[in-house]
């Protein structure tokens, strides 16, 4: 339980009475001191201010008073006598504290966090999963991560959590703080703690299109051959997805294609693959090359890895760029396929991801195949 009082609370000493000053809060203005009713003896303090408030207010204490519970005079409300004008009643009498019940209110700690709980108004706030924390200053001093609050060492600070409308930090299962309309995170005493800043990330726009996804791009900027000694032709090439559909036939290959956003839209922190067969269906093997670009204006990183016929042929080590994935020299044999498997990885970074999604970046890979033929059979 927690008593306010219309006291300058500068003027008491902190270390007898254990109050707190609550005069730049608005909705106690009017009765700044706070003392909490945790002990018999800060009952007795409180009753000892309760009386300097009366002597302020020049109410003299009556001797003949019988100690009575009043609960019951809030059931209903009761009509005021015509002799008793409204006036005429000291606004501080109205009041009457039953001080036989504090024995029975929960220990200081349970007290305190719901106290605060209680008058915390609601606020409904959205529920941080990712964000950074600044102070003041703009200064970032942590970052939260799936909702629990990291500080610049990974050293976890927090949880937040959403109770009705209102967002809560725990420390275990310690209710610490809260966060206000604004973003600002906030101790149960309503001290400044931190800001959060979200970004409209970019998973949660998800973000980037990759619709024109292989707009296919130079596609097959197919087939350049070399003249032979006896005669110089083109080599039919046919390229197709692991379904057999012709890349010819399609605007746009699903190359990001996942079970949660489909074939349009990738988050930070995803993976996937995607696997397409190349036939040689002419009489001679073909020499033939494989080449990545992207359109990237926000540099997101994607990173990539190609096999072939199950053995990695490019990023062998780690995952590389589209412009590092390339390779040529490359050999078919005539009436042979060979089945290749593009694997992707979206890594995070916070600064470019965040600025993708702010501006609805849209990324576009494309691959280019080149081939001249080889020998005759």
């Amino acid at each position: 339980m927690r008593l306010f009082l219309a006291l300058d609370p500068s003027l008491y000493n902190a270390e007898k009475y254990h109050h707190r000053d609550y005069t730049e809060v608005a909705r106690y203005a009017k009765f700044p001191f706070m003392i909490k009713l945790s002990s018999d003896r800060q009952v007795k303090y409180a009753e000892e201010l309760i009386g300097e408030v009366c002597s302020q207010s020049r109410l003299v204490r009556d001797e003949g008073y019988v100690v009575r519970d009043q609960a019951n005079i809030f059931k209903k409300p009761k009509r005021r006598k015509e002799s008793q004008p409204v006036s005429e009643i000291p606004p501080a009498a109205v009041l009457e504290i039953p001080f036989a019940a504090v024995s029975e209110m929960p220990p200081a700690a349970v007290a305190e966090e719901a106290a605060a709980a209680e008058d915390l108004e609601a606020i409904d706030v959205r529920l941080p999963v990712r964000a950074k924390l600044v102070n003041k200053q703009g200064e970032e001093v942590g970052k939260i991560r799936n909702s629990v609050w990291l500080d610049e060492e990974e050293q976890e600070q927090g949880v937040f959590k959403k109770e009705d409308t209102n967002v809560f930090v725990y420390a275990g299962e310690t209710r610490t703080g809260y966060v206000d309309k604004n973003d600002n995170v906030l101790s149960l005493d309503n001290k400044y703690v931190a800001t959060i800043r979200r970004g409209n990330r970019a998973w949660v726009l998800f973000l980037v299109l990759f619709l024109v996804l292989l707009t296919l791009l130079t596609l097959f900027l197919t087939a350049y051959f070399l003249r032979r000694s006896e005669a110089d032709y083109a080599p039919v090439l046919f390229i197709a997805t692991e379904d057999g559909e012709n890349w010819e036939d399609s605007e746009n290959l699903p190359v990001f294609l996942n079970e949660r956003f489909g074939d349009s839209k990738i988050a930070p922190g995803m993976r996937g693959s995607y696997r397409f067969s190349f036939e040689n269906r002419n009489a001679n093997a073909l020499l033939y090359a494989l080449a990545f670009t992207q359109t990237n204006e926000y540099g997101i990183e994607v990173v990539y890895r190609l096999k072939r016929d199950g053995a990695y042929i490019s990023g062998v080590g780690e995952y590389v760029t589209p412009e590092e994935l390339g390779i040529g020299e490359l050999t078919i044999e005539p009436h042979s396929a060979t089945i290749f498997e593009l694997e992707w990885y979206w890594r995070d970074n916070d600064e470019a991801d965040t600025q993708a999604g702010e501006n609805s970046a849209i990324y576009t890979l494309g691959i280019s195949l080149t081939a001249q033929i080889g020998e005759r059979a």
